[in-house]
């Protein structure tokens, strides 16, 4: 994406244009969740935290000075709501002998990201028509 593009998206935004955060969240979606997955290592917590960290940055728009901030600003976000998620979750211990059967049964991320872009593909299909 151009930086001027992406400037444009987010100061419209700042302005109250739902369909440009709209486009900005399309844009930043998957580095969303792979922060937040890289992070939880679970999917389904990753996408909620991807979710809370795109209703912050909309809250918190107009806090924004430089548009051409809002990546760095905007994975800052998405860090900070999965640290709180990882703080909030209950510790689990796993016996060392079951790690790696742990392990055997989790799909690599990339497989992983690809089910859920084109789940959200999908979704956003449905909510078009």
């Amino acid at each position: 994406m151009q930086t001027t593009e992406l400037d444009g998206l987010v100061k419209s935004a700042q302005n109250g244009s739902r369909e440009a955060f709209g486009q900005i969240v399309l844009r930043f979606q998957d580095m969303a969740f792979a922060t937040a997955y890289a992070m939880l290592g679970n999917p389904q917590l990753a996408e909620d935290a991807a979710q809370e960290a795109f209703l912050d940055a909309y809250q918190n728009l107009a806090k924004l000075r430089d548009a051409a901030a809002f990546p760095g600003w905007f994975r800052r976000i998405v860090v900070g709501r999965t640290h709180r998620q990882l703080r909030q979750m209950p510790h689990q211990f796993t016996p060392l002998e079951d790690i790696g059967a742990l392990y055997a049964h989790t799909p690599d991320p990339a497989t992983h990201l690809e089910t859920w872009q084109l789940q959200h593909d999908v979704h956003h299909a449905l909510e078009t028509l």
